[in-house]
């Protein structure tokens, strides 16, 4: 039986980053935070941050476009698919 993740595919259609300060390359790791912050028809965005501590460093907004991988077409996800993210994006978004 074909899973959930193998009936549709998801393409990045869109990303727009905002450099607020420079990020530098180190050892120790930066903190990025990622959540669904809207779920439509055939696509999730998302935001992100990146952070060094309570400094915000970066945000970005990615979205992603649902893709029947028979035709290469936008479409719906599965209900199974969907459900879940739609849950999550009543939880909230990143701080300020």
């Amino acid at each position: 039986p074909q899973s959930v993740v193998d009936a549709i595919e998801q393409w990045v259609a869109q990303t727009d980053v905002d450099y607020l300060r420079p990020i530098l390359f180190r050892a120790e790791p930066y903190d990025c935070w990622s959540q669904v912050e809207r779920v439509g028809t055939r696509s999730v965005t998302l935001r992100s941050e990146i952070r060094d501590g309570d400094a915000l460093l970066a945000r970005a907004r990615v979205t992603v476009v649902f893709v029947d991988p028979g035709t290469g077409r936008s479409a719906e996800p599965p209900e199974a698919y969907r459900a879940p993210l739609e849950s999550v994006v009543a939880r909230g978004r990143p701080r300020e």
